[in-house]
C-alpha cells in the first residue's frame, strides 16, 4: 500500500483511491484536511460509513446535508460540525458538488490536546454545530498552503498549523471564550489606515476599510 493511501486511511477510513478523487487532501501527521473540489466523495455518501478519527467540517454554501441517526442534520455557511469516530453517518447527495472543508483528527492527539483544557469534556459529537470564527476558515486556508509548499521548513510548519488548527477547533466545540486583545485591534485599524494614506486622492467605502481591516462593516 502506497504510503499516503495508508495516511489516508489511518485517519478516513477503509477509502479507495477512487472514491477521493475528486477531492483535495492535505496531510500532517495526525491531522488531514479533505476538500472537494469538482464532485462528491464516494466514501462521504456512502451509507454508514465511519471514521477512526474526529471528523469536523467547515461549510461554506450551506448546501451539505448529513444523515445521523436518523435525522437530516445541515449546516449554514460558516458553521462547523462535529462527529466523533466510530459513529455511522452519510453524506447526501445534493444537485451540486459540495463546498466545505472536512478536517481529519486522529484521536489520541486531539485528546492530548484535550488536557490543556482542565476539567473540560468534549460534546458528544453527533452532528452538532457551531458558529465558526473567521480565523478559522483561514487557518483551514494556510494549513493548506503549507501542504503544498516546498520552501525550506514546510514539515516544520505543517505540524504546527495542524496543532493551530485542533486547538481553535476544541475552543469552538468546548465554548472556551474568545477574546480580542488590544494588540490585535491596533493592527487591524493601522491596515485601514495605510490603505486611507496610500489612496488620499481616491473616494474610498467603508467596504473597502473594513475589507483590508479584515473586519465586517
Amino acid at each position: 500500500m502506497a504510503p499516503r493511501l495508508a495516511h489516508v486511511r489511518r485517519l478516513v477510513g477503509d477509502i479507495a483511491p477512487r472514491q477521493y478523487r475528486h477531492v483535495d487532501v492535505a496531510l500532517a501527521k495526525d491531522v488531514g484536511v479533505f476538500t472537494p473540489v469538482s464532485g462528491q466523495c464516494d466514501y462521504a455518501t456512502s451509507p454508514r460509513h465511519t471514521h477512526p478519527s474526529y471528523s469536523f467540517v467547515l461549510s461554506f454554501d450551506g448546501a451539505t446535508r448529513m444523515l445521523l441517526d436518523g435525522r437530516i442534520h445541515g449546516a449554514r455557511p460558516g458553521e462547523l460540525s462535529g462527529v466523533a469516530p466510530g459513529i455511522p453517518h452519510q453524506e447526501l447527495v445534493g444537485d451540486q458538488p459540495p463546498r466545505y472543508a472536512a478536517i481529519m483528527i486522529a484521536p489520541r492527539f486531539l485528546l492530548r490536546q484535550l488536557r490543556a483544557y482542565p476539567k473540560a469534556t468534549l460534546p458528544p459529537l453527533r452532528g452538532e454545530t457551531w458558529s465558526a470564527p473567521h480565523d478559522l476558515c483561514r487557518t483551514v486556508r494556510d494549513f493548506m498552503v503549507e501542504c503544498e509548499s516546498t520552501l525550506p521548513g514546510r514539515e516544520v510548519l505543517v505540524e504546527a498549523h495542524a496543532l493551530l488548527l485542533c486547538h481553535e477547533i476544541l475552543r469552538l466545540v468546548l465554548g472556551v471564550p474568545r477574546t480580542a486583545p488590544a494588540t490585535a485591534a491596533r493592527m487591524d485599524i493601522n491596515r485601514a489606515v495605510e490603505l486611507v494614506h496610500s489612496n488620499l486622492q481616491a473616494p474610498l467605502q467603508v467596504t473597502d476599510l473594513a475589507r483590508a481591516a479584515g473586519l465586517s462593516v
